[in-house]
């Protein structure tokens, strides 16, 4: 909730994590996470935690709520774990190559 989010900022939280995961009472919904991530309008950055979904669930959560980073927290096959590697290390290089961009 909005107090909580305020909270967090007063004491310099700089990364969210959201959970998908169904077994915790911590899951959040995709349209409530859509919320937090424009709420924090990138002032911290959102991190999705997902135990054992599929590669479409996490592409469907991650592109419908604008979070850019996944956290694995289950029985993932490791075709999964390269697979997301793999995008990410892509993606990197795009923005690293995009006009004035500079490596950090």
């Amino acid at each position: 909730d909005g107090g909580r989010l305020t909270f967090q900022y007063a004491h310099g939280v700089d990364a969210l994590g959201l959970n998908f995961w169904p077994g915790t009472p911590r899951c959040v919904s995709p349209a409530t996470a859509r919320a937090i991530v424009d709420a924090v309008a990138g002032r911290a950055l959102c991190i999705g935690v997902f135990v054992d979904a599929s590669l479409p669930e996490i592409f469907d959560i991650m592109g419908g709520t604008g979070i850019a980073w996944a956290q694995l927290h289950g029985h993932e096959p490791p075709e999964l774990v390269e697979h997301l590697r793999a995008l990410a290390e892509r993606l990197e290089r795009a923005t690293l190559s995009g006009a004035g961009a500079q490596p950090r």
